[in-house]
């Protein structure tokens, strides 16, 4: 899918709409997807590009609190919307009536680590794992799937630091998992979730493919984003990796976590959609990586401050001058070509900026994704809080406009096309 010049320049969208408008607008009315996770930072994402494409979506959420988050953030939808309550997804069967009738599935593996409350088993780990074994055998018995998209994460591969590839799983048990102890820790719960989930999810997908006789066996695509930023669909409180970012903005540096891949929210979900209706015969049992580089979470920190007005002692602010590494969106290998990208070059491991390889070139080249600046993804996330609480818990100024991506604006009704 290519974007028209009239709606875009670069890849990249502008004007006041904070998702990528559709590439072939209406190509998909007769799409009916299921997401799962619906009303989580990306989730909402998700959503927006699908009702964006005219496609139907049954949002599944498991809470009344995110139903009446997707509600909120997507009003006037009709029956281009409808919104599923699943509180106990790892229950065998529980997908059934909501995989029916449907063409397309969207499923992320596993939760986020705010779902940790103190039980690795109960709050992560059984909905990660039994929950996608649930929803890939409710795919199964209902029959008529073409296409599965599943959003992992790239923990799921182990330490970026050894640079891995899609090959790569990492070597966490459940037993190991299941030990974890306090919110400190949770990072590690959230990868191998994500990793024995995605590993379930394919064994599932495989022994199908091989012992089914019928020719139309779904296919399936697997997404491994790094640390996810951006805009919110609905601005509300930072969560997720976000709030990294502000926490660095505050000066808090956050240990081991101050280095890091990132990757827009929106070439996320842009991403998911190309795995959907994108060249399926190129990214059938693929897994890929979604970065758009690295970045130094106290550099990060010190532009906005610099660009916002918020004071802070003990910085050097002369960091905010320095270069993101965002090497991956300037790349210039064309879809189809044998070259392939990596998000960030080798550096010396004393180098406070030390970068490591994660070969983004087949996401680049098979899902066509055209990544986004860092720093305009940054800047738009907190554009988002000028007249917010945590706005003016930063005490934010209002130096800079949005010179960012875009910003917020409504969602097209139902009936209603997108600019």
């Amino acid at each position: 899918m290519a974007t028209s010049s009239e709606q875009a320049v670069g890849g990249r969208p502008r004007g006041p709409s904070i998702s990528i408008p559709p590439i072939e607008p209406s190509a998909y009315p007769s799409a009916v997807v299921v997401v799962t996770q619906a009303a989580s930072f990306p989730g909402l994402h998700v959503v927006r590009e699908l009702l964006s494409l005219k496609a139907h979506v049954r949002a599944v959420v498991a809470s009344q609190d995110e139903a009446n988050d997707v509600a909120d953030a997507f009003v006037g939808m009709g029956q281009a919307l409808r919104i599923l309550l699943v509180p106990d997804p790892w229950v065998p069967g529980r997908f059934d009536d909501i995989i029916k009738g449907s063409s397309h599935l969207v499923h992320f593996v596993s939760p986020r680590e705010c779902s940790y409350h103190g039980n690795a088993e109960l709050d992560m780990l059984t909905p990660a794992v039994e929950g996608s074994c649930s929803i890939l055998q409710s795919a199964i018995r209902a029959g008529g799937l073409e296409w599965v998209a599943l959003v992992s994460s790239v923990t799921a591969l182990g330490d970026y630091r050894l640079s891995p590839t899609e090959l790569n799983y990492n070597d966490l048990t459940r037993q190991a998992a299941g030990k974890v102890r306090g919110a400190g820790e949770a990072h590690m719960l959230f990868a191998a979730c994500n990793a024995m989930a995605e590993q379930a999810c394919w064994q599932i997908w495989e022994t199908h493919r091989l012992q089914s006789d019928k020719p139309d066996v779904f296919g399936m695509t697997s997404l491994l984003p790094v640390n996810i930023c951006g805009p919110e669909v609905v601005p509300r409180a930072m969560r997720d990796d976000n709030l990294k970012l502000f926490h660095a903005v505050q000066g808090r540096y956050m240990g081991g976590e101050d280095r890091g891949f990132w990757v827009d929210v929106r070439d996320v979900a842009m991403a998911a959609c190309e795995a959907l209706f994108g060249d399926i015969s190129a990214t059938n049992g693929r897994r890929y990586i979604l970065s758009a580089g690295q970045a130094w979470l106290p550099e990060l920190g010190a532009m906005i401050r610099m660009e916002k007005g918020i004071p802070l002692p003990d910085i050097d602010i002369s960091l905010a001058s320095s270069s993101l590494r965002t090497s991956a969106s300037t790349l210039s290998a064309a879809p189809g070509s044998d070259t392939h990208a990596t998000s960030s070059e080798p550096a010396t491991p004393t180098d406070p900026h030390t970068l490591h390889n994660l070969d983004v070139g087949p996401s680049i080249h098979d899902l066509e994704v055209v990544y986004g600046s860092l720093d305009f993804a940054v800047r738009d996330t907190f554009d988002q809080l000028r007249g917010t609480e945590w706005g003016e818990r930063l005490g934010i100024v209002d130096r800079r406009g949005g010179n960012g991506r875009n910003n917020r604006s409504s969602m097209p009704t139902e009936g209603e096309g997108r600019p």
